[in-house]
């Protein structure tokens, strides 16, 4: 269900409009758009005359993200599925993450069949401690991505020119809400405020839709 975002600046207090972390909207053959509010897409989709069907086969549908400019703290809306709002990720932390899931996922299992035996609960736990073992890898891998960026800001992204702010030529757009694995620039939990301009804007839940 799509979060219900704000974002609010820690030294002036100012506070940004609310907006969905993510919305659906459907192009018309006129060339409209209507958003589809959740969880009313059905009921929206069948007062218009359409099927999602039909909407799906006449490519017709259109999924936006709410982002935010790194420059400016411009509050914007853009297509979701555009790569260039997403970086691609560090080869070497890739490689990190799938040596860390393998060791900690070897490392459950021996652990498992040492202390519980090769029967049917050893069986259990070391595919518990296998599926755990993964995830965990990806995660430290992710939190080291994160703590690379903030000391090399530009880690990644050498290649990667992104998606640009049109209002103020400078920024790059970031998926709302930032993240520190998204940002190439700047640290993304510390966004610029437009009103007052300090780099303390952070974003908030305030709602489910």
């Amino acid at each position: 269900m799509p979060a219900i975002l704000q974002g609010v600046c820690n030294a002036c207090g100012f506070e940004s409009q609310e907006v969905a972390d993510r919305w659906m909207a459907v192009r018309l053959r006129g060339g409209e758009e209507v958003t589809l509010p959740h969880p009313l897409e059905d009921l929206t989709l069948k007062e218009l005359g359409l099927s999602w069907k039909e909407a799906r086969r006449n490519n017709m549908l259109r999924y936006y993200q709410a982002v935010v400019c790194d420059g400016c703290g411009e509050l914007q809306s853009h297509d979701a599925r555009d790569p260039r709002l997403n970086p691609p990720v560090d080869p070497t932390i890739m490689l990190a993450g799938r040596l860390l899931s393998v060791a900690f996922a070897v490392a459950g299992v021996t652990v498992a069949l040492r202390y519980v035996g090769l029967n049917w609960a050893g069986g259990m736990l070391s595919v518990a401690f296998f599926v755990f073992g993964i995830g965990l890898g990806q995660v430290f891998a992710t939190r080291l991505g994160a703590l690379l960026r903030q000391f090399r800001p530009n880690t990644g992204a050498t290649a990667f020119t992104g998606l640009m702010c049109d209002k103020c030529q400078r920024g790059r757009l970031l998926p709302v809400p930032a993240t520190p694995h998204a940002a190439t620039t700047r640290d993304a939990n510390h966004l610029p405020c437009p009103a007052c301009g300090a780099l303390e804007v952070q974003f908030r839940i305030v709602g489910i839709s």
